[in-house]
C-alpha cells in the first residue's frame, strides 16, 4: 500500500499546480493510477520500483488534501477490457441466433400492434352493425305496439304511423303488418303492391322466423333475403300482442299478428363502414349456420375466415354473424422489418447490440412514461394507486399503515392567466421538487391532476403524524416562486386520511382525503 511521507509539498510549476510527493511502495508493485481519497485533490501519474517519486497534475476541486491514497493494479484495469472482449466474442458467436430472435420479436410486435388496431376497428364496425340492427328491431316493435292498440286499424292510420317510423331509418325499404299470417298493410305502396296478401308461411325460413317470434314473444331478425329487384334485405319481425280477458279479473297477452320492417342490407353495411375500398383493412362478414356451421358470406372474401384474421361475433336477436378483418400492411411490413433487422444483425454485430440496448431503453422509458407525469416527472394516478394497494396488502408486522395527503393549489388559475401557461408549468415543476425535498425517500409524491398532488407517507410508529406533516407541506409551499423577475405566491389546501384507521379501501381513502382538502379550501375561503 502507498502512504504519504513527511516531505509532501505542493508546488506551482508552469502555471499549473503540481504535487511532489515521496512514497513507500510495496516491492515489485507497478502503479497504474494514483488518486487522493479526500475531497480536495485528484491525482494522475505513474510510479514504478520499490521506492520512487511521483510527479502528477493536481486538479483542485476545493477543500484540502487529505492523506490517504488508493491504487489500482494494472491487472484490475485490464479486467473491464477482458470483460468487454468476452462479451464481444459472445455476441459475435450468438449474433446469428440473436438477430433471428430480435427480428422475430420485431415482426411479432408489429403483428400484435396491427392486430390490436384491427381489433379496435372491428369493434367499431360491430357496434355500428348491432346498432343499425337494433334500430330496425325497435321500429318493428313500435309498429307492433301501435297495431296492438287499435282493434280496427285503417290503411290511412297505418300509413301515417309507418311513414313516421320509416323516416327514422334511411335503410328501411318497407313496413308491413300481418294481422294473422297474411300481409294486409304495407308502406310504401309504390313498388310494394306485390307484398299485399303475402303469406309469411310460404317460405320455410320466413315461417320459422315468424314462429320463433310468436313462440318467444320477442322480435327476431332474419335474412338476408332477396326482394323482387334483386336487392339483399334483412327483415325484423315483432309479434303483435293484444290483451284478452278470460272471463276473470286477469288478462292474458295473445299474439294477433306480426309486424315486419325490411331494411336494405347493402346500404346498412356501407353505412356501418364495411367497404371494399378501405385503404387500411380488409373485411369479411359471414352468416353462422343454424347448427353452428358456416353460413353464406354476406360481405368480403371468405378466405379471411380460413386465415389468422381477427374475428368478432355480431350478435343478432336470433343467431349471429362472424366479422373478420386484417390489416393490409400487416404481412408486408412485418416481413420487411424482420428482413431489415436480420440484415443489420448479420452484417454488423456491434450495431445489433446497440439496437438491443436502445430497444430496452425505449421500452423502459415507455413504461416509465406510462406511470409518470410528463411535466413534473412525478408518479401519476396509476402508479400512485398501485403503490397504495401494495402498501395496503403488506402482511403482518410490516402493515403499520400509511397516511395520504391530498394537496390542491389555491388560486393557481390566475397565475396562468397573468404569467402564461409556461410559467404555470414551471411553478408546477418547482412544487413537485419542493414536495420531494420535504419528504423522505420512502414517501411517494404524485401528481394526479392539473394542480392536484398526493403525498403518501408510510407510518413508522403508532402516533398520528398528520398534523406535523400537514404543517410541513404548508410551509414548503408557502415560500414564493420567482417567475420572470417577480415573486408569485401560491397557497395550498391539504386534506389527509390514514390507513387503516379511517378506511381500509384505497379508493375511499383518496376520496376521504379529497373531501377533507375541499373542506379546508372552503374554510380558508
Amino acid at each position: 500500500m502507498l502512504v504519504w511521507t513527511a516531505s509532501d509539498e505542493l508546488r506551482k510549476r508552469s502555471g499549473k499546480q503540481r504535487l511532489l510527493a515521496s512514497f513507500r511502495n510495496v516491492p515489485g508493485e507497478e502503479v497504474g493510477s494514483v488518486f487522493s481519497g479526500g475531497s480536495g485533490i485528484g491525482l494522475r501519474g505513474v510510479l514504478t520500483g520499490r521506492r520512487g517519486t511521483l510527479v502528477a497534475e493536481a486538479l483542485k476541486l476545493g477543500g484540502r488534501l487529505k492523506p490517504g491514497i488508493w491504487i489500482r493494479r494494472a491487472g484490475r484495469r485490464i479486467r473491464p477490457l477482458l470483460a468487454m472482449l468476452s462479451v464481444g466474442i459472445l455476441m459475435a458467436t450468438l449474433g446469428v441466433s440473436l438477430t433471428g430472435y430480435v427480428g422475430g420479436l420485431i415482426a411479432d410486435s408489429h403483428r400484435e400492434r396491427m392486430q390490436h388496431d384491427t381489433m379496435s376497428r372491428l369493434s367499431e364496425l360491430r357496434a355500428r352493425l348491432e346498432s343499425e340492427l337494433r334500430q330496425a328491431v325497435s321500429l318493428a316493435q313500435g309498429v307492433a305496439s301501435f297495431a296492438a292498440l287499435s282493434e280496427s286499424l285503417t290503411p290511412r292510420e297505418f300509413r301515417g304511423f309507418a311513414e313516421q317510423m320509416a323516416a327514422l331509418d334511411p335503410h328501411v325499404v318497407r313496413v308491413t303488418l300481418a294481422p294473422d299470417r297474411t300481409v294486409r298493410f304495407v308502406y310504401p305502396l309504390y313498388g310494394n303492391l306485390s307484398q299485399l296478401g303475402h303469406d309469411h308461411h310460404a317460405d320455410e325460413r320466413e315461417r320459422e322466423a315468424v314462429m320463433r317470434a310468436r313462440r318467444t314473444r320477442s322480435a327476431v331478425v332474419f335474412g338476408p333475403e332477396h326482394d323482387a329487384a334483386g336487392n339483399r334485405t334483412m327483415i325484423a319481425l315483432a309479434p303483435v300482442m293484444r290483451p284478452v280477458s278470460d272471463g276473470s279479473a286477469r288478462e292474458t297477452l295473445v299474439v294477433r299478428g306480426v309486424a315486419a320492417v325490411t331494411i336494405d342490407l347493402d346500404a346498412l353495411l356501407l353505412s356501418a363502414g364495411l367497404t371494399e375500398t378501405d385503404p387500411a383493412y380488409r373485411f369479411a362478414l359471414q352468416e353462422q349456420g343454424r347448427t353452428g356451421g358456416v353460413g353464406q358470406v354476406l360481405f368480403g372474401d371468405a378466405a379471411l375466415f380460413a386465415s389468422d384474421a381477427v374475428r368478432l361475433p355480431v350478435m343478432l336477436t336470433a343467431g349471429r354473424w362472424n366479422l373478420a378483418g386484417t390489416s393490409r400492411a400487416e404481412a408486408c411490413c412485418a416481413d420487411t422489418e424482420g428482413t431489415v433487422a436480420r440484415v443489420i444483425g448479420y452484417g454488423v454485430t456491434l450495431l445489433l447490440v446497440t439496437l438491443a440496448v436502445l430497444a430496452i431503453h425505449f421500452q423502459m422509458r415507455a413504461r416509465d412514461m406510462a406511470v409518470h407525469d410528463p411535466l413534473t416527472g412525478l408518479p401519476n394516478r396509476r402508479l400512485l394507486e398501485s403503490r397504495l394497494r401494495r402498501l395496503a396488502a403488506r402482511p403482518g408486522p410490516r402493515r403499520r399503515g400509511f397516511e395520504v395527503f391530498f394537496i390542491d393549489l389555491n388560486g393557481f388559475k390566475p397565475v396562468n392567466d397573468t404569467h402564461g401557461h409556461a410559467a404555470g408549468d414551471m411553478i408546477l415543476c418547482a412544487i413537485g421538487e419542493r414536495l420531494r425535498d420535504h419528504t423522505r425517500h420512502s414517501d411517494t409524491v404524485a401528481r394526479v391532476g392539473g394542480d392536484e398532488f398526493v403525498v403518501v407517507v408510510p407510518c413508522r410508529g403508532e402516533g398520528d403524524t398528520r398534523p406535523m406533516i400537514t404543517a410541513r407541506l404548508h410551509s414548503a409551499l408557502a415560500e414564493p416562486f420567482e417567475v420572470e423577475g417577480s415573486l408569485v405566491h401560491v397557497r395550498a389546501s391539504v386534506g389527509s386520511a390514514r390507513f387503516p384507521d379511517d378506511t381500509v379501501s384505497v379508493g375511499e381513502l383518496l376520496e376521504l382525503a379529497d373531501r377533507r382538502m375541499y373542506a379546508e379550501k372552503l374554510a380558508a375561503a
